[in-house]
């Protein structure tokens, strides 16, 4: 499939102290991929985007969730209906993550 169109675009940062933030997917509509793009590098402390893989077609809590740490210019691709959240800052400083939505075709 290819990319029709940007669907939306924005930044989603975690605070300095902030906490896990609940489970959960960005919509209920097939067909939309999100493009996490990092402003900072992205580590375990600073509130890494932790996923449930394969949870956009079947939903087994036994799943080991992953929280890929991404350097400056990386690039995460996940499907809208993947379950993900972000976990808590534990650093100083804010983690900023610019993202937008794609449309597939």
């Amino acid at each position: 499939r290819c990319i029709r169109e940007v669907d939306s675009v924005g930044c989603v940062t975690a605070l300095p102290g902030g906490r896990h933030q609940p489970w959960h997917f960005d919509g209920g509509e097939a067909g939309l991929v999100n493009a996490f793009i990092p402003l900072v590098p992205v580590t375990r402390h600073n509130g890494a985007t932790e996923l449930r893989p394969g949870s956009h077609r079947f939903n087994d809590p036994r799943t080991v969730p992953v929280a890929p740490e991404l350097a400056v210019g990386d690039v995460l691709l996940f499907d809208w209906l993947l379950l993900h959240r972000g976990r808590g800052n534990a650093t100083p400083s804010s983690r900023p993550v610019a993202y937008t939505v794609l449309r597939a075709a």
